[in-house]
Parts: C-alpha cells; structure tokens; sequence
C-alpha cells in the first residue's frame, strides 16, 4: 500500500508537470516483476494529505508519515517551483526508537 501511494503520487506529478525523467523513473519502477500494475493510478489516494512510510532498522519497524508541501509561482524564471518533504513519527514507539538513534548521534 505505502508503495502504491509512493508510485500514484509520482505517476500524478507527472501527469500534471510532464518531464521524461520522471516518466522514465515511474516506468521502470512499474516495470519489476512484483509491482502492482493498478499502482499506476490509485484515485483514493492521489489526494491524501500524507503518505505514510515504514522502515526496518534493527528488526525495528519505524512508521512515519510525509508531508509534501509544494511552494509555486516562482519569481525567478530558473524556477518552476519548490517541493519540501518532512517526515513525522506515526506512532509514539516509533517517536522513541526516532528519539534513540538520534540520541547517538554526535553534534
């Protein structure tokens, strides 16, 4: 599922700002054998207001949600617009094991 919103917003962004590589990039993530070809589009979450994520670490799995904000109406002709992406824990066991890792980290 967390793969499906991935590709769907992906496929979205192009069909909205065309550019061959992202084309490129969507085609060959369609193209591995085990991915859903029904991912190309998924209505019910083209407009979601985050796309949430898993990762494993240390048989840990670690759920976050994205949040995309996308600035537009560049001032600048070098610029169309800007995408920023934050992550957030999902749960409070994963705002911990976060809180962990980050924790061994030196300033």
């Amino acid at each position: 599922m967390h793969g499906a919103t991935r590709v769907a917003r992906a496929s979205s962004s192009f069909r909205s700002t065309p550019a061959l590589r992202t084309k490129e990039l969507i085609d060959s993530l369609l193209a591995y054998p085990d991915v859903n070809s029904e991912w190309q589009t998924s209505p019910a979450l083209e407009n979601a207001p985050l796309i949430p994520l898993s990762f494993v670490k240390d048989r840990h799995v670690l759920r976050f949600f994205s949040l995309v904000t996308t600035v537009g109406t560049a001032q600048m002709i070098t610029t169309q617009e800007l995408r920023v992406e934050c992550m957030f824990p999902l749960d409070e066991a994963t705002e911990a094991r976060y809180a962990e890792l980050m924790s061994t980290i030196a300033p």
